[in-house]
């Protein structure tokens, strides 16, 4: 019966109209109206009539106990609730790694130091930066080589995007520069540099 049922019924009902010869003949009955005394010794089976179209026909529906639990195809259901976890997981994870990028990238100096146009000042440098500053590049003055940096920023700020690499470019050439070496707007006076080692003048 049930897979009569699976087979020709609707949500695990099924609609019998009568002289309904064929399961007559299927579950080995005289007539209709055993037919339907055959049903109903049937265990978890529940058998209902109904009123057809026609005055005086009857029409009978059979339904099983508990058939959404056992036999309904919830496959959609359940599908759309492993998505929706899988979503709220994967969404979730998202957010972590977004909020740990964000953790990295404020520490970088590369997004934080940038050029305010209209102070004329570096903006974002931390005390980190300049310890670390002072640590890679001894012997240079941190304040010195920063007001330099924002000197020619002054004029120059449009040329660059990355000031923290900027900014470490200039730490790099005044490291360079070797402490008491005479300089002219940052270069070295060749001149003053060789007086006494040649005969004549060397000229730039």
């Amino acid at each position: 019966m049930g897979a009569v049922v699976k087979r020709q019924g609707t949500a695990g009902e099924l609609t019998i109209h009568p002289p309904a010869r064929t399961f007559c003949a299927m579950f080995q009955v005289p007539d209709f109206e055993a037919l339907v005394a055959c049903f109903m010794r049937l265990p978890h089976v529940i058998v209902r009539r109904d009123n057809g179209k026609h005055e005086g026909e009857t029409i009978l529906n059979v339904s099983f106990s508990n058939w959404a639990k056992y036999q309904g195809d919830l496959s959609t259901i359940r599908v759309r609730r492993s998505r929706d976890r899988k979503r709220s997981r994967g969404e979730e994870k998202r957010r972590e790694e977004k909020r740990r990028e964000e953790k990295v990238v404020g520490t970088r100096p590369k997004d934080r130091i940038g050029f305010d146009s209209t102070a004329g000042r570096l903006t974002g440098i931390e005390v980190a930066d300049r310890e670390a500053w002072s640590r890679a590049y001894p012997g240079t003055s941190v304040d010195a080589v920063i007001a330099d940096a924002e000197n020619f920023l002054r004029d120059h700020h449009a040329d660059y995007r990355d000031f923290s690499r900027f900014v470490r470019g200039q730490f790099q050439r005044a490291q360079r520069r070797k402490p008491g070496s005479p300089t002219v707007a940052g270069r070295t006076r060749l001149n003053d540099t060789w007086a006494g080692k040649t005969s004549g003048e060397v000229k730039l």
